[in-house]
């Protein structure tokens, strides 16, 4: 029997209960989610689940503007995984990326928040959402609507870090974010954050990459 209001498979568009239908999860399952690690223009060790070129792109991106909340936990299982094989234990907390409040104000959510306590569910590891800040410009550039070469040079004063001693001394922390072209807006965050924290280690983890 279909449903008054049918979901459709966020890969290929066939009517589904499920976020992905049976072809599109197996080929998820098999070629599209797999681990790798990149390296920024600014030469920082990037981990990534898949690609955002292909079934990894269409199932953030309908996260993030399509309101389908259902790809949360395609998104946050994918990301908790690589979380284990870097050793969950050995983070002190999550640490999202931060939206710009113009972003947030006109989706009504926070992705990388929301994916970020969602990873959290599944690792234990703790979410700090007041460590890294970012401040507020009416003048800020979106960084998808720019080129690679204007992007290395967008953000540059865009995000700060809060110093609280009682965070811990000698960390280990994960910053996390949905996609990474360039790494420009990480580069910007772990910099923020070194400059509070230089002793510190950050790992960065993201969802795609390309």
């Amino acid at each position: 029997m279909i449903p008054l209001f049918p979901n459709t498979c966020i890969g290929c568009g066939k009517i589904t209960s499920t976020p992905l239908c049976c072809d599109c999860e197996q080929e998820w399952a098999t070629k599209h989610r797999q681990a790798s690690k990149h390296f920024s223009q600014k030469g920082d060790e990037i981990f990534t689940c898949c690609q955002y070129n292909g079934l990894g792109g269409k199932i953030i991106r309908s996260f993030k503007y399509g309101r389908r909340f259902d790809a949360l936990p395609i998104i946050s299982t994918a990301l908790s995984g690589v979380v284990i094989e870097l050793g969950e234990d050995n983070f002190s907390y999550i640490i999202p990326v931060p939206q710009s409040l113009r972003k947030i104000f006109s989706r009504g959510f926070h992705p990388i928040e929301m994916i970020g306590h969602q990873v959290s569910q599944h690792t234990s590891i703790p979410v700090n959402v007041k460590i890294l800040k970012r401040k507020w410009s009416w003048h800020e550039k979106d960084q998808a609507s720019l080129n690679k070469q204007n992007r290395l040079h967008n953000l540059s004063r865009s995000f700060y870090a809060i110093r609280n001693e009682t965070w811990g001394k000698n960390l280990q922390v994960l910053l996390i974010d949905d996609v990474a072209t360039t790494g420009t807006t990480l580069f910007r965050c772990k910099e923020a954050v070194q400059k509070q924290y230089p002793d510190w280690k950050i790992k960065i983890l993201v969802f795609a990459h390309g």
